[in-house]
Formats: structure tokens, C-alpha cells, sequence
């Protein structure tokens, strides 16, 4: 190895020193905020707040949520750059099958299948899996958002429950909807 490829790793193995120190104070951080949190809920609980005390309160949470949320979904998509492109490229690239770093962490490449029947051949992709005998994998489902809305529309332009015999179970959960006001410390 060159003093270049030397050097280059030692600026890397610092870097990712960082990286691990902010990650593991990002956690604590994290940790630190859930606990207040959860002190100010059993405060409130205790003093018996009234609806405007906890609006704030729920829009910090909300606000909160939401820059994690989006914390996540950029670090997420950093991760899968990493095992969907950058990683398998350059194994390919310098045709490595698996590796372990000097720290004991390993990485071996995979190939996934991914396979799905497109809504407009349905009927067809049913009927060569019948014909070549794997008929017993198709299944039939409803995404549960399917139903939720299904379920709501038809309340609403029945003005009835459903009845027993239709075996479909409905509950009721009221929500808040948070919407942070203009001048408000919790919006984004």
C-alpha cells in the first residue's frame, strides 16, 4: 500500500471516528428529549391540564417527529445508495464476492429476485400459475387502507354500520390533526 492509500485511510478512519461520536450524541440527545417529554406528559397528566396546555405540547412533539421523520428518510436513503449502488458497483468493479474490515464488520453481496404481476395482466399471470400448478400462492387481499376507505365511504353514504353478517370489523379512533400556526415555535 502507497503512502497516499495510507494517508487517505487514516483522514477515513478519522472521519468515521467523528461520524460514530456525533451519531452515539445524536442518540443520547434523543434520549435526553424522550425522557422530558415524557416528564412534561406526567406533569400535565398530574396538574390536570385543559385542552389549550396541550396543543403546544403536541406541536413540539409533532414538530419533532417530523424532523426525525426526515432525518431518517435522508439518512435511509444514504444507506440504500450505499447497498443497492455504490457497494455492489464496486464489488463487481473490483470483483469481490465479500470482504470483513479491519473492525470485524463484513459485507457479502447478494442478488434479490423481485417479481410482481402488473394489475392489467392479473387475470392472465392467475391463469398460467393455475396452469403450470402453483395456483395455491395466489391469494386474495385488501390493504387495510383499501378497507379504511371502503369502509368510511360506505357509513357515509349508507348511514348504517355493517351488519353482522358482513364479518367486517370497524372501530372508531379519534386523532388530532396538527397544524402549526404562523407565528408558532414549532413550525418547520
Amino acid at each position: 500500500m502507497d503512502a497516499h492509500t495510507k494517508e487517505r485511510r487514516s483522514r477515513r478512519e478519522i472521519s468515521l471516528q467523528m461520524l460514530a461520536q456525533r451519531r452515539d450524541a445524536a442518540l443520547r440527545a434523543l434520549d435526553l428529549l424522550r425522557s422530558a417529554y415524557s416528564a412534561e406528559l406526567d406533569q400535565i397528566k398530574e396538574d390536570g391540564s385543559e385542552a389549550p396546555d396541550l396543543i403546544p405540547f403536541y406541536g413540539s412533539i409533532r414538530k419533532t417527529l417530523d424532523m426525525i421523520g426526515s432525518a431518517t428518510d435522508q439518512i435511509t436513503g444514504l444507506s440504500d445508495h450505499l447497498k443497492y449502488g455504490a457497494l455492489p458497483q464496486t464489488f463487481d468493479r473490483d470483483n469481490i464476492k465479500n470482504l470483513t474490515a479491519q473492525n470485524g464488520d463484513r459485507v457479502h453481496i447478494t442478488t434479490d429476485v423481485l417479481a410482481s404481476i402488473l394489475k392489467d395482466n392479473r387475470e392472465e399471470a392467475y391463469a398460467w400459475l393455475r396452469q403450470n400448478n402453483h395456483g395455491d400462492i395466489i391469494v386474495e387481499y385488501i390493504h387495510p387502507s383499501t378497507m379504511m376507505a371502503f369502509a368510511k365511504s360506505w357509513m357515509n353514504d349508507t348511514g348504517q354500520d355493517f351488519p353482522p353478517d358482513s364479518h367486517i370489523r370497524v372501530e372508531f379512533r379519534p386523532k388530532a390533526n396538527f397544524t402549526a400556526g404562523k407565528d408558532s415555535p414549532n413550525k418547520l
